[in-house]
């Protein structure tokens, strides 16, 4: 019977962990990835991919990688089990944002509001402030529009410097079937910061919350699921 595993996010110091990837190459995975253990040898668990955002560093479904069992750094084991698993569910993101309400910090910022779940109703949580640049918007959204993008998978590790436990990883934002199928999100993610040049900027007084959210659900192997934005005149 298949043993199927998850990224221990306590393993390492930032929730990233380091693994050998079928090419050798050692390259970082987000926590609670899900990976099937194909065989345990010499203090290595050696492991199928079952999902993954970056196929190019070799972290994709199907794709084979191994890890030290146990984090020699930390002394925990590197795959757990994931209690908390949610991915027969997709992760909603709600934001809006009014051409009126802005700020200047280094960019011209939209100022608007996000909720998780819905944007009202019992599985409504929020709102939380976030930050977007003014003309930067995924898909090219105008003023009086709305639109569904898909939120993926953390890819890799990115700048943190923010009060947050999990500031660095950041989550794709896919806007159009091309672009979805081709995992490029245009340098447009969702993230914690208070700055932003093309992403969507949460609080970083609320990124943990947002970010535990999302990274225990799933649509399909690549994807944590979608963020509707509605933009206002």
């Amino acid at each position: 019977m298949a043993q199927f595993k998850y990224i221990n996010p306590l393993a390492s110091a930032d929730g990233w962990l380091n693994v050998r990837n079928a090419s050798g190459e050692v390259v970082a995975v987000p926590a609670w990835l899900q990976v099937r253990v194909d065989d345990q040898k010499d203090g290595r668990t050696n492991f199928t991919f079952m999902e993954g955002s970056v196929p190019s560093r070799g972290i994709a479904a199907g794709k084979k990688g191994s890890v030290k069992t146990i984090e020699p750094k930390t002394g925990l084991p590197t795959l757990v089990d994931n209690p908390r698993d949610r991915r027969n569910e997709e992760g909603l993101i709600f934001v809006d944002l009014d051409d009126k309400v802005r700020i200047v910090e280094g960019f011209t910022m939209l100022v608007g509001k996000l909720w998780m779940g819905a944007r009202s109703g019992n599985a409504s949580r929020g709102p939380y402030e976030v930050r977007m640049e003014v003309g930067d918007l995924p898909g090219g959204l105008a003023p009086g529009n709305e639109a569904w993008s898909a939120l993926g998978l953390p890819d890799w590790a990115h700048d943190g410097n923010y009060p947050a436990l999990w500031d660095t990883a950041w989550f794709p934002i896919y806007t159009g079937e091309a672009n979805i199928r081709n995992l490029d999100n245009k340098a447009h993610y969702l993230h914690c910061g208070k700055y932003s040049s093309g992403c969507l900027s949460v609080d970083p007084n609320h990124w943990d919350t947002v970010y535990e959210y999302l990274i225990h659900r799933r649509k399909g192997p690549t994807r944590v699921g979608a963020v509707h934005i509605r933009y206002k005149k």
